[in-house]
């Protein structure tokens, strides 16, 4: 038999779906398509490895980034948290002292040295009020710890305690022990800054340098 010319046989090598069955195959263009065939499968199956891994990252990225969403969200509730607490120092009266009395004990000192009226000091709502830590030796009251049920009311509070100065009394919020760790860090840097002359002010626990976020890791130099 003659052998097919060049342009035939190329046309039926494409169209072939099975190089067995084609008879203008040589055996050399069935071992060729056969190793084309299996390249191709390789890589069909690479794209797909591509798209699993592709898909794979975008699944570790969404994680990833769900996490960090989470994370910020618990420091925001624990810090929201503690903004429904204060502690007011030196209120006497401990021995025997329930829940009730020492929230009594809070209304009182409202009244008595912040200068509240009475029907001002009963639409402040507590969820709770209670002493701080372990009863000591020295005879020293402890802090009464306070939790607001509104943030607003807990933030109006502490804004009286201006009215405290000279006094034996102080007033502060509670933080999240991590937050008052980093606090503790922030305070010689904020000393420091203001002895230069430098406006400085700590919401929670970041520094406001000049009205920028201070960033501790660029060379002390404030950042907005």
């Amino acid at each position: 038999m003659p052998k097919p010319p060049e342009s035939k046989r190329t046309r039926d090598l494409l169209s072939s779906s099975d190089p067995e069955d084609n008879v203008a195959f040589t055996n050399k263009d069935r071992e060729m398509l056969c190793n084309i065939n299996k390249q191709l499968q390789k890589l069909d199956v690479l794209d797909e490895l591509k798209a699993d891994v592709a898909e794979l990252k975008n699944s570790v990225d969404f994680a990833n980034s769900t996490m960090e969403e989470l994370k910020e969200e618990h420091k925001t509730l624990k810090e929201d948290v503690a903004t429904l607490k204060q502690t007011v120092t030196a209120l006497t009266k401990e021995k025997g002292e329930t829940y009730n009395t020492s929230e009594a004990l809070f209304r009182s000192f409202l009244q008595e040295h912040l200068g509240l009226r009475e029907d001002e000091v009963k639409v402040i709502r507590v969820e709770r009020a209670h002493r701080l830590g372990q009863r000591k030796s020295t005879g020293n009251p402890r802090p009464i710890v306070v939790k607001f049920t509104s943030s607003k009311q807990a933030d109006y509070v502490l804004s009286l305690s201006k009215a405290l100065k000279g006094t034996s009394f102080y007033m502060t919020k509670q933080y999240p022990a991590e937050v008052v760790a980093r606090r503790r860090e922030l305070v010689p840097i904020m000393n420091s800054l203001r002895q230069k002359g430098q406006k400085v002010r700590m919401v929670v626990d970041k520094l406001y340098v000049d009205g920028e976020l201070y960033r501790h890791n660029s060379s002390n130099t404030p950042k907005s």
